[in-house]
């Protein structure tokens, strides 16, 4: 019997026991000989809805924003969790009708098998006389046996008691745990949290690479570097449904390819944000630099871009009502700094006008935002508790490079910004109080579009 098959841009095929039928005067016979006409009607509409599902799913995906959790959520949660117990239920004793049955019928038989041989009139007389007399004896015997077997059950009992509570009391516990792990300011116990939750994370949304790191001295922030899926993920088809029942197919255009792919991409991160806000109650901020890859159409190699940075406050986040917002509009009022984005919708390539390199501009810079400062100046804080301010003078680059790209975060920019100021001996001019040294570390911030360089230079100067 043949089947008929639609493949994904709504093309029918024909199969009979795996073979692709062909020939025109075979299809038609089973156009004119078979439910043609509805059985293509319900593939076109099995595909229509697939393909509006997957154009839903990635447009909505914002919509799907958990809730954030509260410290006096889990509180209570932890106050209402109740320990299990084992119940023991009450045996059930033999009544005194089953006892009395089973001790007559013993009695009787007992009798029965003792009773003298003498003449049957006295033969009876005697099996009564001695079924009487050992009924009493048979009834004991079964109290007994009862009494043995209820203290047999309680102890048995007890014993799986012991050991069930003990169960139920280390679940209770490791549940009890687990919720105080969402409000307890561990900063070890959120880095394991946080690498759990967006690993399940990064496999909902097929994301390859994301790293974080909850810093309990910068405010309780967490930091992550994301690298979002490219428009490839994003549906190009669209279906169109004709009055003969058959589905057209056709490409989207690209531009509303790339604006579906920018709303999933503010979803994602709205849904990243809450996820991370939701590991502990503790988690103040967390700031989120993202990136995309794609293909250089000149060069012909992938190319990691970035996409956008932001900082997200809890208290402001909470307040969000995910089902009746602007995405895109949301996540950029969290922005830092937001790269110009060039998606290539077309095959033209546009030329950069070449601006002039100034002195001490960095390679990128477009990383870099006045979070950075505080990353950069915690960082300083930690080598000179380690090595004192005298590391300056030592005038041993290569020593606090190593030092430095240890203790910095795993960020090219802020390490290029330090690696600045080191090799061009700024720090150690500004430790003997040289003229000109402040200057010359605020013309680096500022070359490298850092505005609040008189807050970075204040603070750098409390250190040395």
């Amino acid at each position: 019997m043949a089947t008929i098959l639609m493949n994904g841009m709504g093309e029918v095929t024909f199969e009979e026991y795996g073979r692709q039928i062909t020939d025109p005067s075979e299809i038609t016979y089973i156009k004119r000989h078979s439910d043609w006409k509805s059985k293509v009607y319900e593939l076109s509409l099995n595909l229509m809805n697939q393909i509006d599902s997957n154009i839903n799913s990635k447009r909505n995906t914002y919509k799907y924003t958990p809730k954030l959790i509260t410290n006096s959520e889990i509180q209570n949660i932890i106050n209402n969790l109740q320990c299990k117990t084992y119940s023991i239920a009450t045996y059930k004793n033999e009544s005194f009708q089953e006892i009395n049955n089973k001790a007559l019928q013993d009695s009787n038989r007992y009798a029965e098998i003792n009773a003298s041989k003498k003449p049957f009139w006295k033969k009876d007389k005697n099996r009564k006389e001695l079924a009487a007399k050992k009924l009493q004896e048979f009834i004991d015997f079964y109290k007994d046996v009862d009494a043995e077997k209820e203290a047999k059950y309680y102890e048995h009992e007890n014993n799986v008691k012991q050991q069930k509570d003990s169960e139920y009391l280390h679940i209770f516990n490791d549940e009890k745990n687990s919720y105080l792990k969402i409000i307890t300011d561990n900063e070890k116990d959120i880095n394991n949290m946080l690498i759990d939750s967006l690993n399940d994370f990064s496999k909902k949304f097929d994301i390859t690479n994301i790293t974080s790191n909850y810093n309990k001295n910068l405010d309780n922030t967490v930091i992550i570097t994301v690298s979002l899926p490219n428009d490839e993920c994003i549906e190009f088809r669209k279906g169109n449904m004709l009055a003969s029942g058959k589905i057209s197919v056709k490409q989207r255009p690209e531009k509303e390819i790339i604006q579906d792919w920018y709303i999933f991409c503010y979803g994602i991160i709205l849904n990243m944000v809450a996820t991370v806000f939701n590991v502990n109650t503790c988690i103040k901020k967390v700031l989120i630099n993202t990136k995309y890859s794609e293909l250089n159409k000149v060069t012909g190699n992938i190319v990691q871009k970035d996409f956008i940075n932001c900082l997200f406050e809890r208290n402001t986040f909470e307040k969000i009502n995910f089902t009746n917002i602007d995405p895109e509009l949301t996540v950029k009022n969290f922005e830092t700094t937001i790269p110009k984005i060039n998606k290539q919708i077309t095959n033209k390539s546009a030329t950069a006008k070449k601006t002039k390199k100034r002195k001490y501009e960095i390679q990128d810079s477009s990383e870099l935002s006045n979070i950075s400062i505080d990353i950069i100046i915690t960082s300083f804080k930690t080598l000179i508790d380690t090595y004192s301010v005298d590391f300056f003078e030592e005038k041993n680059e290569h020593r606090f490079l190593s030092a430095i790209k240890d203790i910095l975060p795993k960020n090219e920019s802020e390490q290029q910004l330090v690696r600045l100021l080191v090799e061009n001996h700024f720090l150690s001019e500004l430790v003997n109080k040289k003229s000109g040294s402040e200057q010359n570390v605020i013309d680096v911030m500022i070359d490298n579009n850092i505005t609040e360089y008189d807050r970075f230079l204040s603070e750098l100067k409390k250190l040395l």
